[in-house]
């Protein structure tokens, strides 16, 4: 399960952990966020271990949304050593390739 984060907490919990880090950005009003936050929770379930996942609520971030350009919900990124690597976004995330990803990523394909 996802831990929620704040702004304060994201280089701490994402840019300098040690294993990749999935960042899902969600609005509370969001319809489509909450089947995302389950599609993400059974992602990273089956990824074994080999994923964090944090959650930030993009109306109490802001700032840290606006920085990152999050202009969507849901919005997904991936962040590997500090970086972000790639960026699943609102209504173009697609399951079938967030889940290759993942696979591709945790070397469970």
């Amino acid at each position: 399960m996802g831990i929620d984060i704040s702004e304060n907490q994201f280089i701490e919990e994402v840019v300098q952990s040690d294993r990749p880090v999935l960042v899902y950005f969600h609005l509370p009003s969001c319809a489509k966020c909450g089947t995302w936050n389950n599609v993400a929770e059974g992602l990273i379930k089956d990824s074994e271990g080999k994923v964090k996942w944090v959650k930030l609520n993009v109306a109490n971030n802001q700032g840290l949304a606006k920085k990152l350009n999050i202009l969507s919900a849901p919005s997904f990124l991936v962040y590997r050593e500090g970086a972000e690597v790639e960026r699943f976004v609102g209504d173009r995330v697609n399951y079938e390739e967030m889940f290759l990803y993942f696979q591709n990523l945790t070397g469970t394909a």
